[in-house]
């Protein structure tokens, strides 16, 4: 689930993942991995990604019908 919420994230917050990786302080190279399934999410990833895109970190946590 978290990398559909990266995803949507980044494309709700209009960023282009060069962005996204420049606020959480992450590689570009990485978030393409994460929002494709191909690297697995490490809890220090995601709470980096959630300081750097201001959105709570329930969002990229908790599923949708929560």
């Amino acid at each position: 689930m978290s990398a559909e919420r990266i995803k949507a994230a980044r494309e709700l917050l209009c960023m282009s993942q060069g962005e996204l990786a420049g606020a959480a302080g992450l590689s570009q190279g990485l978030i393409s991995q994460l929002e494709r399934g191909n690297r697995g999410v490490t809890e220090a990833t995601l709470r980096s990604i959630a300081a750097g895109t201001g959105l709570p970190w329930s969002f990229f946590t908790k599923s949708p019908d929560m």
